[in-house]
């Protein structure tokens, strides 16, 4: 009897087992069809290779990455590992050699250069780390400039960026201009800027490089505040580990290959 109960013991925990095992694929295959199903930017076997003289570089070896919608990514590596490039490919601010970046079910390979312009214009935000501010132009000017290229009206434009400026912590400081800011004031004008149309993704290349600790950390404080309140999907390039714990999720690249 002693026996056969131990052998019904070990039954039921060879069962327990096998459950526990189909629930854990089941849940992994879950994610995988959430991930496939909420992803916003594809990158699929992505090349970049420069010409420096006789050399060729490789910048990006055959790259695939996913980012879901609302997520908060942090691109890192080593100088020259291809942070920048792989940013400016996801961006549509420059064309790999091979492969495709498909943005929110848009495979932009196949657009002309004169649609992925329209389209960075309408869908894409971004933050440089030298701000990239019109000097002759008050915050509220560097702001709205963009949102009238897009055709909406002066009434309009003076409104979103009033708004924006607002919620970036600039709503005192509507008329004034670049030269009359310091530098965390002016990355604030330039998240603003990128954020003002509500675009799909916000890319930011070293965003805090030109700042310090402190400033830095409100620059990543707004960047946390509008991917966590509205669900802002933000791609950012950053060399600083302490940068990288805002983010969900860190890419890592060495050499042009992403490193699982």
């Amino acid at each position: 009897m002693e026996k056969i109960r131990t052998q019904a013991e070990d039954a039921e925990k060879s069962m327990d087992k096998t459950q526990k095992q189909t629930e854990n694929m089941v849940k992994s295959m879950d994610k995988i069809r959430n991930l496939t199903e909420d992803t916003i930017i594809e990158g699929a076997d992505i090349v970049r290779t420069f010409k420096m003289g006789e050399v060729e570089v490789r910048a990006l070896r055959s790259v695939n990455v996913r980012i879901r919608r609302g997520e908060f990514v942090a691109i890192m590596g080593p100088s020259g590992s291809g942070k920048t490039t792989l940013l400016n490919q996801l961006g549509l601010l420059d064309t790999p050699n091979s492969g495709k970046v498909i943005i929110d079910g848009t495979d932009t390979s196949r657009m002309s250069d004169r649609e992925k312009g329209k389209f960075r214009l309408h869908n894409l935000g971004y933050v440089f780390q030298d701000y990239a501010l019109l000097p002759e132009l008050n915050a509220m000017e560097n702001v709205y400039i963009s949102l009238m290229m897009q055709g909406k009206s002066k009434t309009e434009c003076e409104s979103a960026a009033a708004e924006i400026l607002a919620a970036v912590g600039l709503g005192d400081r509507l008329q004034q201009l670049p030269s009359k800011m310091s530098g965390g004031q002016q990355q604030r004008v330039s998240i603003a800027r990128a954020l003002a149309h509500s675009p799909r993704v916000l890319f930011a290349d070293e965003p805090c490089a030109n700042l310090d600790s402190e400033t830095s950390k409100e620059v990543l404080d707004l960047f946390e505040k509008f991917n966590k309140e509205k669900g802002q999907t933000i791609v950012m390039v950053t060399h600083e580990e302490w940068h990288a714990k805002y983010a969900d999720r860190v890419i890592k690249l060495k050499d042009g290959i992403v490193q699982e």
